[in-house]
């Protein structure tokens, strides 16, 4: 159980101080939570409130998003080509940036991501995995993702699902903190 504790300190932290999370980390909750719910049996009302409602106020929920809004726009302007150049276009500065100016930015198009997306990867990012719309409306629309992308995707996926339910411990969701890693056979 302390061990539980400290992997979810460590989750909150890295959402606090906006760091990168440990996708080995995040499996092990997911074991850690479809246990629980197995040894204790699904959340009950209260349980769901809270999870449902992370901040009790309408301030403290638009401070967090502000905040979080300027980690994310200060590391765009530093490591986009394409965001950089957007931005800077439109007078959105990441210092000053509130979820209302967020607003007053164009909205990035199909046709931006098509014809500017190697602007779109990241300054020291890895490319890994490629995902692709099927082409209907025209030309295909691949968007590149690290290993790091996949890892912690799937890891809050399984997670969130453990939480509410969505998978339970009869279920096969699961996660694993690397790609191609064979599951144990059971």
């Amino acid at each position: 159980m302390f061990e539980t504790g400290v992997r979810q300190f460590r989750m909150a932290m890295s959402m606090v101080w906006g760091r990168p999370f440990d996708p080995e980390g995040l499996t092990k909750l997911v074991r850690d939570a479809t246990r629980t719910v197995a040894e204790f049996g699904e959340l009950g009302d209260q349980a769901r409130e809270v999870i449902d409602s992370p901040f009790a106020s309408e301030s403290d929920r638009r401070d967090h998003a502000d905040r979080s809004l300027r980690r994310t726009a200060r590391r765009l302007a530093l490591l986009s080509p394409f965001y950089a150049e957007r931005f800077a276009a439109a007078g959105f500065t990441a210092r000053t940036a509130d979820t209302d100016s967020l607003l007053a930015l164009p909205v990035t198009t199909k046709q931006d991501l098509l014809a500017r997306s190697a602007e779109l990867i990241c300054h020291g990012s890895r490319p890994q995995l490629a995902t692709r719309t099927t082409g209907t409306t025209g030309r295909a629309l691949e968007i590149w993702l690290s290993s790091y992308e996949v890892q912690v995707a799937a890891a809050l996926g399984a997670l969130s699902g453990s939480c509410t339910m969505s998978c339970a411990p009869t279920t096969s969701c699961r996660s694993t903190s690397a790609p191609g890693r064979r599951r144990p056979s059971s």
